[in-house]
C-alpha cells in the first residue's frame, strides 16, 4: 500500500517500496497460501503496469530458484494483459513440474493454461488443460463448462457427446447460469438434439440474455 501511495504522488521510492512487498509476499508464499503472491503481483501491477512488474518479478524468481508458484504469478499478470502467447510459453516450461503442486495450485495453473491456450488457437492441448482442472477442483463448474465450449465445435462425434456430458455436469452445479444453459443447448444441437437444445436455449434466454 505503501508502495502505491508513494507512486501515485510521483515518488521515486514506489518501485524499491513494491519490490519489498514483492519480496515479503514471495517469503510468505513459501509456507501460506501462494495466492497471496500472485494477488501482490496484481497489486504491484496496478501502480507500476505490466513491464516493470514483469522485470520486478523476474529477479525474484531468479534469485529465488525459479519456483513455479512465482511462474504461476508471471503467467497471472500476462494473463491479465492478454498476452496469451507469453503465457503459453511460460506455462509450457512448467508444466512438468505440476504434479508436485497442492491440488490448488494445479488448478490456478490448468485453469489459466486452458484458457491461453484456447485463446491462441490450440483447442485440443486447452480441452487437456481443462480436463485436468475438472480432475484437480471437481466442483469447478467454469472448467466443465470451458472444456464443453471447445469439445462442441469438434468434428469427432465422441467430443461433441463428451460436451454435452461436461455442459450437463456445469449446469448441474448451477442450475440458473445462463452461460451454462447456453452452452448445453449449443452442445445438444451438435449432437443433433434439437429439441432438447431449444429447451436449454430457451431456459438460457429466460435467465438471463447470452
Amino acid at each position: 500500500l505503501r508502495g502505491r501511495a508513494v507512486h501515485m504522488q510521483g515518488d521515486d521510492r514506489a518501485s524499491s517500496y513494491l519490490r519489498t512487498a514483492l519480496k515479503d509476499a514471495a517469503e510468505k508464499t513459501k509456507t501460506a497460501d501462494r495466492r497471496i503472491f500472485i494477488e501482490t503481483v496484481k497489486e504491484v501491477d496496478a501502480a507500476l503496469g505490466l513491464e516493470e512488474t514483469r522485470v520486478l518479478v523476474e529477479e525474484i524468481q531468479t534469485s529465488a530458484g525459479a519456483p513455479v508458484w512465482i511462474g504461476l504469478g508471471l503467467a497471472s499478470l500476462e494473463l491479465s494483459a492478454a498476452d496469451y502467447a507469453a503465457v503459453v510459453h511460460r506455462l509450457g516450461r512448467l508444466e512438468y513440474k505440476v504434479y508436485r503442486l497442492p491440488a490448488a495450485d494445479q488448478a490456478t495453473f490448468y485453469g489459466m493454461y486452458g484458457e491461453a491456450l484456447d485463446e491462441t488457437g490450440q483447442q485440443d492441448l486447452a480441452a487437456a488443460a481443462f480436463d485436468h482442472l475438472v480432475r484437480v477442483d471437481p466442483d469447478d463448474p467454469n472448467a466443465r463448462h470451458r472444456l464443453a465450449m471447445i469439445l462442441a465445435e469438434s468434428d469427432r462425434e465422441e467430443d461433441r457427446a463428451a460436451a454435452v456430458e461436461r455442459a450437463q455436469q456445469a449446469v448441474a452445479l448451477r442450475p440458473a447460469n445462463p452461460r451454462f444453459l447456453d452452452t448445453l443447448g449449443w452442445a445438444l444441437f451438435r449432437t443433433g438434439r434439437v429439441a432438447e437444445a431449444r429447451d436449454k436455449l430457451e431456459a438460457s434466454l429466460r435467465t438471463g440474455a447470452t
